[in-house]
C-alpha cells in the first residue's frame, strides 16, 4: 500500500515547480548588427543607425581611410551631424556609450574601398524559464 502523503507531495512540488518556472523575468541582452557596404566612385561612404541607442560602433575597411564617428542633432531642418571622433586608419572603433538614438559614420577613402561596420547596443528581453527552454529547442532544430 503506498503511502498518498508522498505523491501529495509531488504533485504541489510540481505544480510549483512549473508556476515558478513561467513567471517572467528582464534581461538586459547585448546585440550586434553586422552591415557590409562598398564604395561608388567618389570613395566616400556615409551611413547611419537608427533605432536603440548604440553603445559601440566598430568599423573596418580593406584600405586606410579616414573614419569619423558623428551623431545628429536637432529636429527636422535644424538637424546638424556633429563630429565626436575622427581616425585615420583600417579599423576604429569608438564607445557612444547609448547616449544617441542615431549614429553616423562616414568613411572618406583615396580608392575604393571595402567597409564592415558592427553596431553594437542593449535590448531589454522579457522571458521565463519555460519560454527560454522552448526558444532553445527551437532554434537548435532549424537548419
Amino acid at each position: 500500500m503506498k503511502n498518498p502523503e508522498i505523491e501529495d507531495y509531488l504533485v504541489i512540488g510540481l505544480i510549483l515547480a512549473a508556476v515558478l518556472c513561467s513567471i517572467p523575468f528582464t534581461q538586459v541582452v547585448e546585440t550586434a548588427t553586422v552591415v557590409e557596404y562598398t564604395s561608388g566612385k567618389p570613395y566616400r561612404l556615409e551611413t547611419g543607425f537608427g533605432g536603440p541607442k548604440v553603445t559601440l560602433v566598430t568599423v573596418e575597411s580593406n584600405r586606410t581611410a579616414e573614419i569619423r564617428f558623428m551623431f545628429k542633432e536637432g529636429v527636422w531642418l535644424s538637424t546638424k551631424t556633429v563630429l565626436l571622433a575622427s581616425f585615420r586608419a583600417t579599423y576604429a572603433r569608438y564607445n557612444y556609450n547609448g547616449e544617441h538614438s542615431t549614429v553616423m559614420i562616414e568613411v572618406v577613402s583615396d580608392g575604393p574601398i571595402l567597409v564592415r561596420i558592427v553596431y553594437s547596443y542593449n535590448v531589454v528581453v522579457e522571458s521565463s524559464f519555460f519560454g527560454r527552454a522552448f526558444d532553445s529547442l527551437r532554434v537548435s532544430t532549424m537548419p
